[in-house]
């Protein structure tokens, strides 16, 4: 059987505080806090009544942040278009290529 300290490690363990929140995302604690006064996109969280602490269930943060992840292709690949106006040799070859294809 568990023991009473034993119940509130597992209760504990479930939950989040804001600062354990912003270790788990390497950020600082008061960037976790701008984010929710902000309106930003969060995981639930809970303000017990009388309580002064938010606290995050964890199930729902790791769930949140499931949600929140984003597949990147590796580097490489396509050429990015370059900004800006082209080079001379650039507009250079482009009408002698468009002359090139397209004849009478």
């Amino acid at each position: 059987m568990g023991t009473k300290k034993d119940k509130t490690n597992e209760t504990t363990q479930e939950f989040l505080s804001l600062s354990e929140l912003a270790e788990r995302w390497r950020m600082n604690a008061w960037g976790v806090r701008n984010r929710l006064s902000r309106g930003l996109p969060m995981p639930r969280s809970l303000k017990f009544p009388g309580a002064t602490r938010r606290l995050f269930r964890l199930r729902d943060v790791k769930d949140w942040e499931a949600a929140q992840a984003i597949e990147t292709p590796a580097h490489g690949g396509e050429e990015k278009k370059k900004r800006g106006r082209p080079t001379k040799a650039e507009s250079l070859r482009k009408p002698a290529a468009a002359m090139a294809g397209g004849g009478a």
